[in-house]
């Protein structure tokens, strides 16, 4: 039950039907595994501490760099040279002092103990390998992924829930590139704001997610382009008998 502290910080999302005082006790109770603290990672993990999720586990093996400043809001110039998930997490603590965060300066295991105690996965990885992995793990243990990539000025967010009926990672990426084809942010850039757009709705489809709203991006992909500001939503094929996730 809500005490009035939590009525006074959260009254602003309380007030909307939607929510009420009913789904902010489910944001309460969420357990969500956040998978990379880049320029994707910062900004999702910012807006789910700020919403009052409860429990938020912190994967990511880097170290920050000078060059990740411009788009990775949660680091500053001292923070240089330490790991990026354990920077993350103290920084959070200060914006929600009553969430849990996990800090994991390690590569994702597929088979550590927090992917058992976490419901909704968000993948903010940065490469092809990383997120197919995350995939085939979400997949195999049925969890609610929310996955997203960005470069440049475009990115892309979707949600993949497993069963067969539904779109899973290949129907979003059907034809796989190998890892080294594929482009990264320090090859072709990236725009700071393109990828905290893209980071936010991994924040928001999560929420949407814990909350159990309608109206989300269950197998359908949005596309943004922050160049020419477009936006759009595109169904996803349904998952193809050999695949190796599903099966």
């Amino acid at each position: 039950m809500l005490n009035d502290q939590d009525l006074e910080r959260y009254s602003r999302q309380v007030i909307l039907p939607q929510i009420g005082e009913e789904g902010q006790e489910k944001l309460f109770s969420a357990k969500v595994l956040l998978v990379g603290l880049g320029g994707l990672g910062c900004p999702a993990a910012t807006y789910l501490a700020l919403a009052g999720v409860g429990q938020i586990t912190l994967v990511d093996d880097d170290l920050i760099e000078r060059s990740n400043l411009p788009r990775q809001t949660l680091f500053d110039e001292a923070d240089i040279g330490r790991p990026k998930a354990l920077v993350a997490a103290e920084k959070l603590s200060y914006l929600n002092s009553v969430a849990v965060f996990q800090a994991q300066h390690q590569r994702f295991d597929p088979k550590a103990s927090y992917c058992d105690t976490s419901t909704i996965w968000l993948d903010a990885s940065d490469n092809y390998t990383s997120r197919a992995e995350i995939a085939l793990a979400a997949g195999q243990q049925e969890k609610i992924l929310v996955t997203a990539a960005a470069q440049a000025f475009q990115g892309h967010v979707a949600t993949l829930v497993s069963g067969a009926d539904n779109a899973c990672f290949h129907g979003l990426y059907p034809n796989a590139p190998q890892d080294d084809a594929v482009s990264r942010c320090e090859q072709v850039g990236v725009l700071g704001t393109a990828v905290g757009i893209i980071g936010t709705m991994l924040a928001q489809e999560a929420i949407r997610e814990i909350l159990e709203l309608a109206g989300g991006l269950r197998n359908q992909v949005l596309l943004y382009d922050g160049l020419f500001t477009r936006m759009q939503k595109l169904a996803l094929q349904q998952c193809r008998k050999e695949c190796p996730i599903c099966q």
